[in-house]
């Protein structure tokens, strides 16, 4: 687990190091990676990742701004998805 938050972290400083502030960047991963980066985006603790769900195929929005702070729009969003799609 601690390889994975390190290479979670990694990712999480090149995207905020290759892309400009305002850019809206499509991350498309399995949601173990989406609960873990969006908590490192934010500049928290990736243990804090553990206290979000995410299903399969649903949608997040994490707006990061160029101060650090991170604001969570939307979260696990399953809306689009018929309820037997749901897992």
């Amino acid at each position: 687990m601690k390889a994975e938050m390190e290479a979670v972290r990694r990712f999480a400083e090149r995207i905020r190091h290759d892309h400009r502030p305002g850019q809206k960047i499509l991350v498309v991963a399995h949601g173990n990676l989406i609960r873990t980066i969006m908590p490192v985006l934010g500049g928290r603790n990736p243990h804090e990742s553990l206290l979000i769900e995410i299903n399969n195929a649903s949608l997040s929005i994490l707006d990061v701004w160029d101060s650090g702070e991170a604001v969570l729009r939307l979260a696990n969003c399953t809306k689009h998805l018929l309820p037997r799609q749901i897992t």
